[in-house]
């Protein structure tokens, strides 16, 4: 299958809003691929000579988007510094969607509602 006919889902977004945030990605002025890999591709229905495409690295530098995608940073509660912090979130990953029961994410794609001072990039 070719990338252009992936079609994402995402679940996440029926949840009440308080759990996300739409965050679009910053894209990189020359982004270039570094590494690939086949079995992933394979995970996903997609042919391997699919991941080294322009198509695909305009979409891992979040210049485009999948079929039923939308950008998002999911929002949480934990501990962080020995402290219960009830509204933390993706600072580090921007969620793409889900694919043949895979959650897509671009890491270190730029900042988000959750990020602090450098988290994101």
């Amino acid at each position: 299958m070719k990338l252009s006919d992936l079609t994402l889902t995402t679940p996440y977004l029926e949840l009440d809003p308080i759990f996300y945030h739409e965050s679009a990605p910053t894209s990189l002025k020359n982004p270039r691929l570094v590494s690939l890999n086949p079995a992933a591709a394979e995970l996903l229905g997609l042919a391997p000579e699919e991941l080294s495409s322009a198509e695909t690295v305009a979409l891992l530098n979040g210049q485009s988007q999948l079929n039923g995608s939308r950008f998002y940073a999911m929002c949480y509660a934990g501990h962080q510094f020995g402290h219960y912090v009830p509204r933390l979130g993706d600072g580090r990953a921007i969620n793409l969607g889900k694919a043949n029961g895979w959650n897509l994410q671009l890491k270190g794609s730029g900042q988000t509602l959750y990020s602090r001072q450098g988290d994101g990039r």
